[in-house]
């Protein structure tokens, strides 16, 4: 009796899993939702209607080509990638000052 009781247990978990995860990716969809409202200042339970992603823009193309066109496309991006290239190099400027500062205070001692 011990082993058929196993069984069905285990047959349970098997079936109640799919509704699990169900469960939890509509929980996900519900707070990816509030994620939505809360910048915009609309009301938490504000109801979004989302229209499902059409098939055509599931394509996918690969990396290279797809940064190509999104740079291409918004010039702001390389800007962008140039004002946290000049933020970097002024990082480093500063650590070496730092380092370079207080290898000098130390030979000063």
């Amino acid at each position: 009796m011990g082993a058929h009781s196993n069984r069905n247990r285990s047959r349970r978990a098997q079936l109640l899993q799919p509704k699990q995860d169900l469960l939890t990716t509509d929980l996900q969809l519900a707070d990816l939702k509030l994620k939505l409202n809360d910048p915009r200042g609309w009301p938490l339970t504000t109801v979004l209607d989302l229209d499902p992603i059409p098939a055509e823009s599931q394509e996918t193309c690969p990396l290279e080509e797809c940064v190509a066109t999104a740079t291409a496309a918004h010039p702001e991006i390389l800007e962008a990638r140039a004002e946290v290239e000049k933020a970097e190099a002024a990082v480093r400027l500063a650590e070496a000052a730092n380092l370079t500062y207080g290898l000098l205070e130390r030979n000063a001692r």
